[in-house]
This record gives structure tokens, C-alpha cells and sequence, in this order.
């Protein structure tokens, strides 16, 4: 009954607009979020109170404390908490330090509230487990400031920490994540740590902005250079695809021609189609729109497919010939069939012109 008594009178207290920090200060569990404490912090996130202390987020996101006397007991307790909080905001990227503070301040607060002699050695076990497991993820700091920072990970990523993000940054932040996205995507880690500079360089601007005007040009250098090194790796790995699929298709011809007994002119002008194809490939590599936010899949699969249908072309060059549909005068001329193949391998337009050609021919 007592407990519920003095829930209630802290509820009246709580729901009042006047209480004064005096009071505050006296009883801990009447801080709100946005009042300064007796140190002058001003409280950004509360984790845990009572009538003799406070532990909550203060400046910077760091966890911050106001204990009217800490117990004989939980000194070393305050000790470790120091220490451990310096080793997060020095080894760790900002984006754990909600969840070492939440582990800290649980801690703490166990500790604060423990019966005299309780042994506290091991309230921050997890806390240091997590800041261990983590603590080599940041190799070096791009940028800071008074409300930021700037970071490489040692997956050469850039990550940052802005305070109070202002809504007028958002479309840099997004610009940012975008291009980030892109190139760990698409481009090998070893383009990282030339982008991850750049980026983060281009980033460092953006938050150093003070109105929007100034942001939208901040990461057009970034953007080209991103942007040109994609589109020049997609046409090396296009022309990879391209090359070994040749050489696939070949050897599969080569090796289907033993077992079945098939006639050289087949395998001959099967062949030829997709060399005529390939060539075709590389000669148009340079003039090939490559979407870089495009699926790999689907460009690698128009290159293929290309392939395949110089192979079908080149045996209906072949057909043709030896049926005297077309190119009869030449059906018993293989360097002339393998020509004929090569083209329409290379020439998209020969063989639908050749079965126009030959539909007229026949009145079909």
C-alpha cells in the first residue's frame, strides 16, 4: 500500500508543471526528457531512475549520469562504466552506441540498487563482450565535427553520426546511401577505398552546409566518378561473359560432333555463327547502354542469348545451302559456308533478310 502511495503522489508530481529543479534534484525520477540537470546537460533520452539517481542520454548520445552518493560498493562499478564508455566512443561507430548504453546503464542500475556487499565484478560482462566483438570495426575517422562524424569501416563502408540531422540534408543523405549502395554492389572491394574517400569527403560538405541551396552539387564529382567506374567494369565483365561463353558453346560443338557423327559443315557453320556473334559483341561493347542500377542477370543473359542465336543463324545458313533454298551455288564450298555463317552470326539483319528472300522465292 505504502508503494502504490508514493507512485501516486509521484504521478501528482509527474502531472504538475511547477515542479521546480530543486525538487528535481532531490528526486531524481521527476526528470523529463529536456531538462538540464545539476551539471548542466540536458537530458535527451532517460534509461533508468530513481530517488537518488539518473542515468540518461546527454550530449552527443553518450550516457551521462547525476547520483547523489554512490554506494561504498558500487564505486568500482562507476570505475568500469567510465572506462567502458570511453572504449565505445573511441572503438566503436555510433550506431552501437544505443545498444552499449542500454547495456551500461543496465548495469549500473543493477549495481546502484544491489544490497551492500554485493560483488558487481561481473554486471558488465555482456557490455564489454559487445564492445570486444566490435571494436575493431572503424579504421580510420574521414571527417568530424561539432555534431558529426565520418568514418571508414574496415569493410572500407563509410559511416556517419549526425547529432541533429537537419531536414534539409536529407535528399544529401539520401544521395549518399544511394551511391554507396551502388558501388558496394557492383564494384569489387578493391574500388572501395577510393570511393569510401570520396564519398565520405563529398558527405563532410554536405553537413557542413548551412541552407539547402549549397547541398544539391556537393556529390556530382562523387556521382561521375562512381557512375564511370561502373559502367566501365560492367563492360569488362560483359566482354568476360561474352569471351567464355564463346569458348563454352565451341567446346560443347566440338564434343557433340564425336559421339553423333555429325558432318563438319554443321559443326563448321555452327561455329563460325557464333564467333560472327561474339565479334559482333565486342565491336558494339563500347556503344551498349549499360544501366548500372540494371540486374547483371539480365545483361549477362542479352550477351548469351546473342551468342545462341549465332549458332542457330549459322546452321540455317548451312540448311539453307544444302537444301538449294539459298546460297546454292556455294553448298559444297566450306570456306564459303563458313563466311556466310560468320556473317549472319555478326550481321543481326542477314538470315531474317535471307528468310524473306527465300519466302518470296517460294511463294510461301
Amino acid at each position: 500500500m505504502l508503494a502504490n502511495k508514493d507512485n501516486m503522489v509521484l504521478e501528482e508530481k509527474l502531472s504538475s508543471a511547477e515542479i521546480t529543479k530543486e525538487q528535481k534534484i532531490a528526486d531524481k525520477r521527476l526528470y523529463a526528457v529536456g531538462d538540464i540537470t545539476a551539471s548542466g546537460d540536458e537530458i535527451e533520452g532517460i534509461y533508468s531512475s530513481s530517488t537518488f539517481f539518473i542515468l540518461y542520454v546527454g550530449g552527443g548520445g553518450s550516457l551521462s549520469w547525476e547520483i547523489e552518493q554512490v554506494p561504498s560498493w558500487a564505486k568500482d562499478s562507476i570505475s568500469e562504466c567510465r572506462r567502458l564508455r570511453g572504449l565505445a566512443e573511441s572503438y566503436l561507430s555510433r550506431r552501437h552506441l544505443p545498444r552499449v548504453n542500454r547495456l551500461l546503464s543496465d548495469a549500473l542500475a543493477t549495481s546502484l540498487q544491489s544490497p551492500e556487499g554485493t560483488d558487481t565484478s561481473g554486471f558488465f560482462s555482456e557490455a564489454n563482450d559487445y564492445i570486444d566483438k566490435y571494436k575493431d570495426e572503424i579504421k580510420s575517422t574521414i571527417a568530424h565535427g561539432p555534431d558529426f562524424v565520418i568514418y571508414r569501416t574496415k569493410s572500407d563502408s563509410v559511416q556517419w553520426f549526425h547529432k541533429k540531422l537537419p531536414d534539409f540534408l536529407n535528399k544529401a543523405v539520401e544521395e549518399f546511401e544511394s551511391l554507396q549502395s551502388l558501388s558496394n554492389s557492383v564494384l569489387p572491394k578493391s574500388y572501395r577505398p577510393a570511393v569510401s574517400s570520396m564519398l565520405g569527403s563529398s558527405l563532410s560538405v554536405a553537413f557542413r552546409k548551412s541552407k539547402e541551396d549549397d547541398v544539391p552539387s556537393v556529390f556530382h564529382s562523387a556521382k561521375k566518378f562512381i557512375l564511370s567506374q561502373t559502367d566501365s567494369y560492367l563492360r569488362i565483365k560483359l566482354f568476360i561473359v561474352s569471351l567464355l561463353s564463346t569458348i563454352i558453346f565451341l567446346l560443347f560443338l566440338l564434343v557433340l560432333s564425336i559421339p553423333f557423327d555429325v558432318n563438319n559443315v554443321y559443326l563448321f557453320g555452327a561455329g563460325s555463327g557464333v564467333l560472327g556473334a561474339m565479334v559482333s559483341a565486342l565491336q558494339r561493347n563500347n556503344k551498349i547502354s549499360i544501366d548500372p542500377y540494371g540486374s547483371l542477370l539480365g545483361l549477362y543473359s542479352e550477351s548469351i542469348s546473342r551468342l545462341l542465336i549465332g549458332i542457330i543463324f549459322g546452321l540455317f545458313v548451312v540448311i539453307c545451302a544444302k537444301s538449294e533454298l539459298a546460297l546454292a551455288p556455294f553448298k559444297e564450298n566450306i570456306y564459303a559456308i563458313i563466311c556466310f555463317s560468320f556473317i549472319a552470326g555478326f550481321t543481326e539483319r542477314f538470315v531474317p533478310d535471307l528468310m524473306s528472300s527465300v519466302s518470296k522465292t517460294t511463294n510461301v
